[in-house]
């Protein structure tokens, strides 16, 4: 088993994510891609990689001196996992803010991704610290939050109850190398915050015909920092992602017109709690989610025009 982290300005929470990772045994090694800001920050980072690497741990990073963004971090990752592993080798997606709990944490995942219908295991974490910008969790009965994703087009996270089969997963994930080889990837498109990246990403795996699992005892600690990573700190700019990346999805996926409109007026609701600075950001996101959504669509017309000549 192999860890995938993409880490940006969190040197600190990247060192106790490798240490724990060290402490859990079945881990054989880890794939970083690393962005740094300066040149103490990247020696910072080299000590936790030595350190790890001391223990016993297979430490293969990627550094770059710009950031290139969390997605083009994370497919970095993909891309040294399907040049370096086996098809059969199991490959964990961490944030560099997980903590793993140990061992036991990670074996429901292998077990699963054992059965060859199975593209990728999502996990459950446990949050840390309050999050200025939480999910939405629907733990109180067991098939609902599943029922209104299908039907609003927007993520109501049951995080407690499985195993089951579903869509949506948090972004700690387990996937065999064989389906990366697949060419499965994060879409750069969904930029910013990456919100609703890691669905599309999910159901890419599911439109290759796999299953996809939620499976709660497969799980980490999350320290939800609110720094560094891809997190944007200005709430009007959260807000402008949220729409754009929202109506990005639907339009990619053909979810249909009701599921945008009823999605995009949940993000609307939740906007107006923080004032009405946020709605001109909600509305430039929405325009520029339509506008993004076109542009592939004219992309995509133009390359089956080339294709058949």
């Amino acid at each position: 088993m192999f860890i995938g982290v993409a880490s940006y300005a969190r040197p600190l929470a990247f060192k106790l994510c490798l240490l724990s990772l060290v402490r859990a045994r079945i881990v054989k090694g880890v794939i970083a891609a690393i962005d740094v800001r300066g040149v103490q920050e990247k020696e910072r980072y080299k000590e936790a990689v030595e350190k790890a690497r001391e223990h016993g741990l297979e430490v293969i990073t990627d550094l770059s001196s710009k950031r290139r963004g969390f997605t083009n971090a994370r497919n970095k990752v993909l891309d040294i996992a399907e040049e370096v592993l086996k098809d059969d080798d199991a490959l964990v997606l961490y944030d560099d803010d997980y903590v793993c709990p140990g061992a036991h944490a990670l074996y429901p995942a292998l077990t699963w991704l054992k059965n060859s219908t199975i593209g990728l295991v999502g996990g459950r974490v446990v949050d840390l610290r309050r999050r200025i910008d939480p999910d939405f969790y629907l733990n109180f009965m067991p098939e609902l939050a599943d029922k209104l994703s299908s039907l609003t087009g927007f993520i109501f996270l049951n995080t407690k109850h499985g195993p089951r089969f579903t869509y949506y997963t948090l972004p700690l994930r387990a996937l065999r190398v064989k389906v990366v080889k697949q060419g499965v990837r994060f879409d750069e498109k969904f930029q910013g915050t990456g919100y609703r990246g890691e669905d599309d990403f999910n159901l890419q795996i599911v439109k290759l015909g796999y299953k996809v699992l939620f499976e709660p005892r497969f799980w980490a600690f999350h320290l939800c920092l609110e720094y560094g990573g891809c997190r944007v700190d200005d709430i009007t700019q959260r807000f402008y992602w949220k729409a754009r990346n929202h109506v990005y999805f639907i339009k990619k996926h053909n979810l249909g017109t009701l599921r945008g409109i009823v999605g995009t007026s949940i993000i609307a609701i939740y906007a107006l709690l923080h004032g009405p600075k946020t709605l001109n950001a909600l509305n430039k996101g929405l325009k520029d989610g339509l506008h993004e959504s076109l542009r592939a669509c004219v992309l995509v017309h133009d390359k089956h025009l080339i294709e058949k000549r």
